[in-house]
């Protein structure tokens, strides 16, 4: 006489039932314990067994769903997922690391772009300074004739910054123009670099005309008593976001020994740590330039503040161990 029938659904109880069991006292003990109720042979041997019911589930929910199998086996996956499963840092601890090693890290990784940026817009400045002292005409190219005009009477464009809306709707719109400025540097590395280089000698040369402008209409008192307490890092700021934009570039473009395959990815990723570490300083900058620059104060202190922040920036790039 043969043995009567076993239905699928009772061979995969009876035949699972030992390992679902071992798991859920593992699992038991790890809960009320932590990591150390098991030493690293024993955990090693619950994360396959894990696997296992996780794998069992998946049948169980397609083939046997609603039984007290697949509930139980919802169950322990869920509990050993949680229990298991790499936690990430608390967002605290993510954002300390990364101010205190990922982004100089990235600063550091970066000097030949950064000195290559510098280069550029230096350069391009003195390019304008030329044009402006050339050409009094080249001002209007950034400025417009009718602030050129006002320049020509001893006005500067500067003179009612705060005098159409407060200081904080002027300090949002010079931060939302300056962080776009930076954008536009970083992202400008995806087309060879050639938004970056953009950005750095529409930058330079701007200031190089400006500059030139001022001396010849007898108004650079005014724009040194402007630009220092916030144009210092800003310049420099903008900077560093093309030199993430050319360090963007040179890992699409850059010739390697390695496979372009994993220095492209490492460029971006050192690429977009310089950007997210550098861009937030343009919206202090934006509140400088909206509250501290209009006040034209002596020209001592507006250096002083400016050179200040860019002391207090570049000590936030330097690298040092990430605090335990």
């Amino acid at each position: 006489m043969s043995a009567p029938d076993v239905s699928p659904y009772a061979r995969f109880v009876t035949t699972g039932t030992p390992d679902w069991d071992a798991v859920e006292a593992r699992l038991a003990a790890m809960a009320k314990r932590g990591p150390a109720a098991l030493d690293h042979a024993a955990l090693d041997g619950l994360a396959a067994a894990h696997r296992r019911v996780v794998a069992d589930f998946a049948w169980a929910h397609s083939a046997f769903p609603g039984t007290p199998a697949e509930s139980r086996l919802r169950r322990l996956a869920f509990t050993g997922h949680q229990l298991l499963a790499a936690r990430d840092a608390p967002l605290a601890e993510r954002i300390r690391t990364f101010f205190l090693d990922t982004f100089p890290r990235a600063f550091a990784d970066t000097a030949r772009e950064r000195a290559v940026a510098l280069a550029v817009m230096g350069g391009a400045m003195l390019l304008g300074l030329v044009l402006g002292t050339l050409d009094e005409g080249a001002a209007s190219w950034f400025l417009g004739e009718e602030q050129v005009a006002g320049m020509r009477r001893g006005e500067m464009w500067t003179d009612h910054l705060t005098a159409v809306a407060p200081g904080s709707a002027v300090s949002g719109f010079i931060a939302r123009n300056n962080m776009s400025v930076a954008l536009v540097g970083w992202i400008g590395g995806v087309p060879g670099g050639l938004g970056s280089l953009y950005v750095l000698v529409l930058n330079g040369l701007m200031l190089g005309v400006v500059v030139a402008a001022c001396v010849r209409f007898g108004t650079l008192h005014r724009l040194l008593a402007f630009v220092p307490a916030h144009g210092i890092l800003e310049l420099y700021v903008i900077s560093v976001a093309a030199a993430a934009g050319l360090k963007l570039a040179s890992g699409l473009l850059v010739a390697s020994p390695r496979p372009r395959s994993v220095t492209a990815p490492e460029a971006a990723r050192t690429s977009l740590a310089l950007a997210a570490g550098a861009l937030p300083w343009l919206l202090l900058l934006g509140a400088v330039e909206g509250f501290v620059s209009p006040l034209e104060l002596p020209l001592l202190v507006d250096v002083g503040i400016g050179v200040g922040m860019l002391l207090l920036f570049l000590g936030a790039t330097r690298l040092r161990e990430a605090a335990p």
